[in-house]
């Protein structure tokens, strides 16, 4: 099969839609209660390829921040920080310093908005 495996049906498919929700999110007012929907889609989409990719493939990477920065961007922290607990699990050196970042990240908005 590719480098996916078993998944590469799912995941090219997955892979369509994530870009297509980006897209989308791109096109709304950032701070409108859409935006913050069309992120929590991607967030969704990511969170479903980063279960199908493993972290020694850049775009498990990318899809593990990708589901973080998208629950952020749709203001749903607590999904952030979850997100963030799960992937430290396991996760490589230079993805739990980025990791933790975005988790400082969570806190400074939780601490604002709390």
């Amino acid at each position: 099969m590719t480098a996916y495996g078993d998944n590469a049906e799912q995941i090219v498919a997955l892979n369509g839609k994530v870009t297509q929700a980006i897209w989308r999110t791109q096109r709304l007012d950032a701070d409108s209660p859409e935006a913050r929907q069309a992120f929590a889609v991607v967030s969704g989409i990511e969170e479903e390829l980063a279960s199908l990719l493993p972290y020694d493939c850049v775009e498990g990477v990318v899809a593990r921040i990708g589901a973080v920065t998208a629950s952020i961007d749709a203001d749903d922290l607590p999904r952030a920080k979850s997100l963030i607990e799960r992937y430290l699990v396991g996760a490589p050196e230079d993805v739990a310093e980025e990791l933790a970042q975005l988790a400082k990240e969570v806190s400074a908005l939780t601490t604002r908005t709390g």
